[in-house]
């Protein structure tokens, strides 16, 4: 971790973040577009997997599988994205077999992420059914995988699904002071607990510019969620790249994206 201390930011600096991310998008929106693409087609995939055992394991056994498994390959994708967002701002050729086989060997950190992060959600959802005596655990388990595998509504909830758990990740990865994590593993070869020690130092010296980050992320989420879950596809790319220029500015002191230089190849080859 040496040579990695957290600086200190400006709230205006926030703004700038989302600019500096909108172009890094705009370099590479085939790449972008592309690896969000596969994120969904993979929920679909997974939810269709749980329509063909619905009827043969429990609805919460079904539910909690499906969180696991979508919350992985999310954090997998999150990961793909901060890449695309460091071979944009570098100017570099993007090929996804080079992308994957430079973060592969950090999957066991982010299954165990993925595994924290989802303990937290679940614990946080037992608390709000406690909080609610109508409410039946079993009875919500079942209606969430009628409504995430029903061939009718399955695009529309696929979508909303990758918004909640934009959202989800977002409130996790505060609660857990993780929000450089991601970053911090992938380029700096740090193990969990590391990258957690190094964001939550970075989130405590940031505190204020942090909590402005939340609410604005939030907000953009709560939309998303609610009203237009479509909109997942723009805020995943937007929201892993936000990340990656946050943490470029903080650990490394570079507020700016680099020149644009001629790019080798456009898209994901």
């Amino acid at each position: 971790m040496q040579g990695l201390e957290p600086q200190h930011v400006q709230g205006k600096d926030v703004l700038t973040w989302f600019i500096q991310s909108f172009q890094l998008i705009h370099r590479r929106f085939f790449s972008y577009f592309t690896a969000v693409t596969l994120f969904f087609v993979s929920l679909f995939l997974i939810s269709q997997a749980i329509h063909l055992v619905q009827h043969v394991f429990p609805p919460l056994l079904l539910l909690v599988t499906f969180l696991i498994t979508s919350a992985f390959i999310f954090y997998f994708f999150i990961a793909g994205l901060v890449m695309i967002s460091h071979c944009s701002d570098h100017s570099q050729h993007i090929n996804m077999n080079n992308i994957v086989q430079y973060f592969l060997p950090e999957q066991k950190t982010f299954f165990k992420m993925t595994i924290i992060a989802i303990s937290v959600g679940l614990f946080y959802w037992v608390v709000s059914m406690v909080f609610n005596p109508g409410s039946d655990i079993f009875a919500m388990s079942q209606t969430t995988i009628s409504l995430i595998t029903d061939n009718n509504t399955v695009l529309f909830y696929v979508f909303k699904t990758g918004a909640v758990f934009l959202y989800f990740l977002l409130l996790v990865m505060f609660s857990l002071r993780t929000f450089f994590s991601v970053p911090l593993v992938i380029f700096h070869n740090l193990n969990y607990s590391d990258a957690k020690q190094l964001s939550q130092k970075a989130i405590f010296k940031n505190i204020k510019v942090m909590a402005h980050v939340l609410l604005s992320w939030s907000f953009i989420f709560f939309i998303s969620m609610v009203f237009t879950p479509f909109l997942a596809i723009i805020f995943m790319p937007l929201f892993a790249t936000f990340g990656y220029v946050a943490y470029r500015h903080i650990f490394l002191g570079k507020s700016t994206n680099q020149k644009a230089e001629e790019l080798q190849c456009i898209g994901v080859t």
